[in-house]
C-alpha cells in the first residue's frame, strides 16, 4: 500500500476540521508574544483615513474595506492549504510507521 492511498483528501480535512475544533480553544488564546506580532489594519486605516480629503474619503474607506476581507481570505486559504497538507503528511507518516 502507498502512503498516499492511506487517506484520502477528504478524509484528511475532515480529521484536520475535527482537530481544529478540539483544538480551537487552546488556538485562541494568545499570550503576550502573539500579541506583539498582530496586524494592526484598523489604526493604519485610522491613521490613512484622517489624512484623506473629504472628497475621497468614502472611496478609501471602501477601499479599506475590501483590501481587509480579500486579505483574510488570503490568509485564511493559505493557512487551511499550510495546516492541511501538514497534518494530512503527519498522519499519513505515523500510519506508515504503525504499519
Amino acid at each position: 500500500m502507498k502512503i498516499n492511498d492511506i487517506f484520502n483528501d477528504e478524509e484528511s480535512k475532515n480529521l484536520l476540521e475535527k482537530w481544529l475544533e478540539f483544538r480551537e480553544e487552546d488556538l485562541c488564546h494568545m499570550e503576550e508574544e502573539d500579541k506583539k506580532h498582530l496586524l494592526n489594519f484598523d489604526n493604519y486605516a485610522k491613521r490613512i483615513l484622517k489624512n484623506t480629503t473629504k472628497e475621497g474619503y468614502n472611496y478609501v474607506s471602501k477601499q479599506f474595506e475590501f483590501m481587509h476581507d480579500d486579505f483574510i481570505d488570503y490568509c485564511s486559504h493559505w493557512n487551511d492549504k499550510y495546516y492541511m497538507t501538514g497534518f494530512s503528511d503527519a498522519i499519513k507518516l505515523i500510519v506508515s510507521v504503525l504499519k
